[in-house]
Order: C-alpha cells, then structure tokens, then sequence
C-alpha cells in the first residue's frame, strides 16, 4: 500500500475537522495493519456521477458503510505483485449544499488527469 503524499495532503486540506481526524485515524490503522481485502470493494467502471473508476478498489470507513470512504488503485510493483495505491479519501456521498466533491469524483479527476 502507498499514500501519494501531495494527493493525501489535499485529501486533508479539503476535508472538516472531523474529516481530518477521520482520515488520520485511517491512515494510522492502515499502516499498522494493513487494508484487509475483506473490506475491499470493486468500484463502478462508470458510476452514476460520470465517474469513471474501474480498475480500483474502494473500502468505507468505519466498516462496514460509514460516511468516508477510500479509493485505491490497484497496481503492480516491479516484481509483479499488486499493490494498493492510495487515490482520494474523503466522503462517499457528501450534500448536494456543501458544493463538495466526493470521494469518487477525486479519485476520477486523479486518475484522468
């Protein structure tokens, strides 16, 4: 597993308080443990926003459908074992009010750029 550390700063600069507190908790889990696949999910190769995800593996936190969520791509090292890189976290579907993008359309915009 690999956190992108300009994306994951991002991920905190654009989240709440209770988002970055979220996200960091996340995170320490994460690298102590690791993700188990159990709570691995394949995304939608096109989601109902126009996303456009496939390929990746998401999981939501807390287990099993909190709020935030963590998308992944998946890829393979250079001695062919695939690993999980870290696209976006954030909410999985944050109010149409707050103007926030969600998890998924991060990770889209990551992942097309």
């Amino acid at each position: 597993m690999a956190f992108d550390e300009i994306a994951w700063s991002e991920d905190l600069r654009n989240a709440t308080a209770s988002g970055r507190d979220a996200a960091r908790q996340v995170r320490r889990k994460l690298e102590s443990r690791g993700q188990p696949v159990a709570e691995l999910l394949a995304c939608d190769d096109e989601g109902r926003d126009g996303t456009r995800l496939g390929g990746c593996a998401k999981t939501y936190f807390p287990q099993p459908i909190g709020p935030w969520g963590l998308v992944y791509l998946i890829a393979r090292d250079t001695e062919g074992r695939f690993r999980l890189d870290h696209l976006a976290f954030g909410l999985r579907h944050p109010p149409a009010s707050g103007k926030r993008a969600s998890v998924y359309q991060v990770a889209h915009r990551r992942l097309h750029r």
